[in-house]
């Protein structure tokens, strides 16, 4: 098996990962979204363990599998070292069953249960800095919800 790199543009890896998803007669869901919203899909969509590709808070040329376990653990060194070696020797065993694969949306439940927490008695105007990050746009969303007045800046990744 030959492992192919992890390519800055995004629907090419995406694509790919779901290409290895389906040869491996995986289940999968599919969902665009960031960090703290895939952490929250683990819960919400009862799964235990996701898959993102990212560059986190690094430029797109560092694009890579962000790789959680459980609902809310992210692997460590030693669990990643142990996928690679798994992936080199190829040595892969059958599925037993196949799942279902889906397409979900789940930041409007995520925008409903963090604004569950704010209890802000006044409207302030805020200005989000969403310094270019994929996640920069969501901030103001999540504020807005809450009954903020909300300027954005730098709320467009780059």
């Amino acid at each position: 098996m030959q492992i192919q790199p992890i390519t800055k543009n995004f629907n090419d890896n995406r694509t790919s990962f779901k290409a290895g998803l389906y040869f491996a007669k995986s289940p999968y869901i599919l969902f665009n979204k960031k960090t703290p919203i895939s952490y929250f899909a683990n819960y919400e969509l009862k799964t235990r363990g996701a898959a993102m590709i990212t560059a986190s808070h690094n430029p797109k040329e560092f694009n890579g599998l962000k790789l959680s376990t459980g609902y809310s653990g992210t692997m460590m060194t030693d669990e990643i070292q142990e996928i690679r070696k798994l992936c080199e020797e190829g040595n892969f065993s059958e599925p037993t069953k196949k799942g279902a694969n889906r397409t979900e949306d789940v930041f409007p439940a995520y925008l409903e249960t963090v604004n569950k927490y704010f209890d802000i008695p006044k409207k302030y105007k805020i200005v989000v800095d969403g310094c270019c990050t994929g996640s920069g746009r969501k901030y103001a969303e999540v504020l807005r919800k809450a009954g903020m007045e909300v300027i954005e800046q730098n709320c467009e990744p780059d």
